[in-house]
């Protein structure tokens, strides 16, 4: 934000300095000599894009309800009505500010609108979004936050060690699904699961919001509505209370965890494996008023230090065991830290009955989906029932959640992805997400991004398209949800 009280600031004083160098220009006009002829065009572009840039911030502060970082947490309420004030805003405040120039002078025309239509167009890309909770379209906007808060993260070195473990990813197909390079992610998971979300932590919390998940979604329902009511599924189905102890094993920034502790009232403590989630986590929690109920912790699901054995009344996980190396080793973790008859639930991610392993295009897409989100293989839903009743727990429920996704009455759960031609939806299609890699890449060789920043961007673009041919296809999902409860102790494998 010192960034944009600068770039405001400087604005300011260049509009005012272009006006006083337009204005004789303006005045001497009646003597019929054409402006373009006694004028520079630096002036009057400067004049165009500063005055652009200072409406068009103005208008997409409205869009995001708030210019205060310190609500960044908050969602305003008046928000769907702002942001098509704030939208109106834009595209008034640039058609007027053409009309002016083509009244002026018709030759300097094409000139400066390119120059102001470059203007809002970046303004729009990079502004980070601080009011309303996202909707899923802002993957983009995530760069500027990135360039604030990862400062202290070598990304390049993160990706360098990443990229290590899925060798030959989107250059042959199969060549991360053999059993060398699947074992060689298992056995160092901890590194591909921290450097990934360190990586990525950042650009899904301003791109999707707090919680790293999707939602089957129905016709009229918002993003975040739908985002919610996947989690008070869980809670609902857990029969949570205020009196309930609850553990969320792998909880990334806590966006889940403060939702379900305010509907139930219930305290949560939260694992994830990656340092910087924990921080950030905790600092939602004290700005949410929840850091009496909600914690995070930095720990190894496959390895859970935190308590006794017994402790929790029940644990969730969204899509968070799909990163695990052993799907039965890390749900005897969860029983351990159970009492007798808690339940389990989450969603999982996992490839559909329609997968075909002997289809090169099936096998190329679950390549792509693991490589862009660490990891180790994807696994199926009896893979998962059957690692559950491995770890000592009786399977109530299980089902694909997006099992009626194409349904007309549902919005598919990879619709977010697939940006449409709108103000909101513009950045995630094909067109909208090379924009972005651009101007990504523009920062990063001006020094303004971290290095390694584009190779993020690239790994974060490809996937979203991996992501929507698969959904498409039905040979994935990641919302496959289980219930279970636990009926046995166990013995634990480490």
């Amino acid at each position: 934000w010192a960034l944009f009280r600068l770039m405001n600031w400087a604005c300011s004083w260049a509009f005012l300095w272009s006006l006083f160098q337009i204005w004789p220009a303006i005045a001497a006009r009646s003597t019929g000599v054409a402006l373009s002829k006694t004028l520079s065009p630096v002036p009057v572009i400067t004049c165009f894009s500063t005055l652009t840039y200072l409406l068009a911030f103005f208008g997409v502060s409205l869009v995001y309800d708030t210019v205060d970082p310190k609500s960044v947490d908050k969602a305003a309420p008046e928000g769907s009505r702002s942001s098509v004030f704030g939208t109106v805003a834009i595209l008034a405040y640039f058609a007027m500010a053409v009309s002016v120039v083509a009244a002026i002078d018709s030759s300097l025309l094409g000139l400066a609108a390119t120059t102001g239509a470059a203007v809002v167009a970046g303004v729009y890309f990079i502004m980070p979004s601080s009011g309303t909770p996202n909707d899923g379209s802002d993957i983009g906007a995530g760069m500027t936050s990135f360039m604030q808060t990862q400062g202290s993260i070598d990304v390049d070195q993160h990706m360098a060690g990443y990229d290590e473990l899925f060798t030959g990813a989107r250059k042959k197909t199969g060549a991360i699904s053999t059993e060398e390079s699947i074992s060689k992610r298992e056995s160092e998971y901890q590194k591909m699961v921290n450097s990934f979300y360190n990586l990525v932590t950042t650009f899904y919390e301003y791109g999707w919001g707090q919680s790293f998940h999707f939602a089957p979604r129905f016709v009229g329902e918002t993003f975040v509505e739908s985002i919610k009511r996947a989690e008070y599924h869980l809670a609902s189905r857990m029969q949570l209370t205020q009196n309930s102890k609850v553990l969320d094993v792998g909880c990334g920034v806590g966006g889940p965890m403060r939702n379900i502790a305010e509907f139930t009232g219930c305290k949560i403590d939260g694992l994830t494996i990656c340092q910087f989630q924990v921080d950030r986590g905790n600092m939602y929690n004290q700005r949410r008023g929840l850091g009496d109920r909600c914690k995070l912790y930095q720990a190894d699901f496959m390895s859970i230090p935190l308590t006794p054995r017994g402790t929790y009344d029940a644990a969730y996980c969204i899509e968070s065991t799909c990163h695990a190396p052993n799907k039965e080793g890390v749900f005897k973790q969860v029983n351990a830290q159970l009492k007798m008859g808690g339940f389990i639930t989450g969603y999982e991610w996992v490839v559909l009955n329609n997968y075909d392993p002997t289809n090169e295009r099936h096998v190329s897409l679950k390549e792509g989906i693991e490589e862009g989100n660490g990891l180790p293989t994807l696994a199926t839903p009896q893979d998962v029932v059957d690692a559950l009743e491995a770890a000592g727990f009786e399977v109530v429920d299980h089902y694909n959640s997006n099992r009626d996704a194409h349904d007309p009455r549902q919005v598919p759960w990879y619709d977010t992805l697939d940006g449409k031609f709108t103000l909101s939806g513009f950045r995630m299609t094909s067109i909208g997400r090379a924009c972005t890699h651009f101007m990504v890449s523009c920062l990063e060789t001006l020094r303004l991004a971290p290095k390694g920043s584009t190779r993020v961007s690239e790994m974060l673009n490809a996937t979203a398209t991996d992501l929507v041919e698969s959904g498409r296809m039905e040979i994935f999902t990641p919302s496959y949800f289980f219930l279970a409860r636990k009926v046995r102790d166990v013995e634990l494998d480490n």
